[in-house]
């Protein structure tokens, strides 16, 4: 035991210590922040359902439009409620929410109903529309639907209870602090007797006891000392549950997310570039003509791919699918460089659209080069806080500044991932794409791209939680993102070097795209 006099004794400072304060009041801007949030997110989708339909599910198909709606209602939230935990940050001194909202709850509810969203709404959805039959009735399209979803649930299933059972915990670095004394008798400088404080213990290299008498109080003369060891600890279901659509996520992240921070930029300005222009009656007929040519090439290939799909001719590896995912990507392209000769010979054309891309892409490169030395500089490197410490300084300029900048690039972040993933179907056609057009785009092209947009969300959450770890100190997502799923077995491997991957696939977009611009047109080539 170790005797200390009171006098060398002060309150304690650490977090967590002394007598639990009253819980804070509830911020109401944040309230009203939130509601402006929520019906922001959810107009948005809106639009972009009413927007993006096909004129042939006008009036129709319901259903898969609610789910739709609601899904990418779910990425928008889960991207904004990353700044709105950092506004709702807890204080360090007392570990409660500055703000007074319970955001755990919040990123419980939001990712609760991303995983059924993502594994079983959107599924059977899908399954369902495409089942549709004009002679038959609603309900005839439910049984494929079922077994459908009772397919891709299973795999799910499978596949989450294998992990869980062998790999399903976290494994974190902890710093245990110790002191070789059990407890302290200290004398009261205002009585007789002295008397022992309980529940001893050490934060950080510093010795605290809780009294009685004085509260958690520091004691000066004690030296804690400290020693690494190695936390492990299974997690709950819902937990690995979301961090394995994070892990599975993370597969196309490094790629789709590394081509699209090159790749948006460069398409926004090329698209301003290439905009339909006024041409003359004469030039607009021999475009046609050249174009004619073209689409009657398309359908003789369209002709012998058929033919092959129909003898079952499906060659090595794939090859008849990837075929036929590059030919529908040249029918893309066509219909693209279609409409855009038709518009150049309208008087309505879309001219303030093409325009609004110009800053838009000006906007992005910088977005996109910001990013890249980011990742550089303080996920890689660990040599400069950098976004971390303007995101503080610009907090301090003008309050919430620092968190609008924290969502526009988790926002340019996501979109970039979703162009990404774009761009590596129409370029090699690995993946059959899904193109989204005005007025043009069937309900099942909007349902795949939903539940992309929900699997690149969870990432995008986990990526920006990682990356402004600094920045988003004492948050609900700072824990649960970068404490607990980051650790977890396994995927603290492949997170230690995907940053690696995502900055080479970065530059090879950047020359590819170089290469390809001064060789061909914008056209032949994107």
């Amino acid at each position: 035991k170790a005797t200390v006099s009171v006098l060398n004794w002060t309150p304690a400072r650490a977090a967590g210590l002394g007598r639990p304060p009253s819980p804070p009041p509830m911020d109401w801007f944040l309230i009203i922040l939130a509601i402006i949030g929520f019906v922001f997110t959810v107009a948005v989708a809106f639009f972009l359902v009413a927007y993006y339909s096909s004129e042939d599910d006008k009036y129709q198909a319901w259903f898969p439009k609610i789910v739709v709606i609601v899904g990418i209602s779910l990425a928008g939230f889960t991207v904004l409620l990353l700044p709105f935990d950092v506004a709702n940050a807890k204080d360090p001194a007392t570990m409660d929410e500055a703000g007074g909202l319970d955001v755990s709850l919040m990123w419980q509810l939001v990712l609760y109903t991303i995983v059924g969203w993502t594994v079983v709404v959107t599924p059977f959805t899908t399954f369902w529309y495409e089942a549709y039959q004009p002679d038959k009735t609603f309900f005839s399209q439910i049984a494929p639907a079922i077994r459908g979803t009772l397919v891709f649930v299973f795999g799910f299933a499978l596949l989450f209870t294998i992990l869980y059972l062998t790999v399903g915990k976290t494994q974190l670095d902890v710093i245990n602090h110790s002191s070789p004394a059990a407890d302290w008798d200290f004398a009261d400088a205002g009585a007789k007797e002295p008397w022992t404080g309980t529940n001893c213990f050490c934060s950080s290299d510093v010795a605290y006891c809780t009294t009685s008498h004085y509260g958690t109080l520091e004691a000066k003369d004690i030296t804690c000392t400290a020693a690494k060891a190695q936390l492990q600890f299974r997690v709950s279901a819902f937990i690995y549950a979301v961090g394995l659509l994070a892990a599975v996520g993370w597969l196309g992240f490094i790629v789709f997310g590394g081509i699209g921070l090159i790749a948006l930029p460069m398409d926004l300005i090329i698209d301003w570039k290439t905009r339909p222009r006024p041409l003359k009656r004469a030039e607009f007929y021999a475009e046609k003509e050249k174009m004619k040519a073209e689409i009657l090439e398309l359908v003789e290939e369209g002709r012998q791919l058929e033919a092959k799909e129909r003898n079952k001719e499906g060659g090595w590896f794939g090859s008849l699918t990837k075929n036929i995912n590059k030919y529908q990507t040249k029918l893309y392209a066509f219909e693209k460089k279609w409409g855009r000769l038709q518009e150049s010979m309208s008087v309505r054309r879309k001219v303030l659209a093409a325009w609004v891309k110009l800053p838009l892409g000006i906007l992005g490169i910088l977005l996109s080069f910001v990013w890249i030395t980011h990742i550089v500089l303080y996920n890689v490197t660990h040599a400069h806080l950098f976004l971390n410490s303007y995101f503080t300084a610009f907090d301090g300029f003008f309050p919430l500044l620092g968190t609008i900048s924290y969502t526009a690039c988790a926002l340019w972040m996501l979109w970039a991932a979703v162009k990404g993933c774009f761009k590596v179907g129409v370029n090699f056609g690995i993946i059959r794409i899904h193109p989204m057009k005005y007025n043009g785009t069937m309900m099942s092209s909007l349902l795949f791209n939903t539940m992309l947009v929900l699997l690149c969300s969870v990432t995008v959450g986990q990526f920006c939680a990682m990356s402004f770890r600094d920045y988003a100190a004492n948050t609900v997502v700072d824990s649960m993102f970068s404490g607990v799923v980051k650790n977890l077995l396994g995927m603290h491997v492949v997170l230690q070097y995907f940053q690696f991957v995502m900055l080479g696939f970065s530059g090879l977009t950047f020359l590819y795209m170089v290469v390809k611009l001064c060789l061909k047109t914008r056209e032949d080539t994107f």
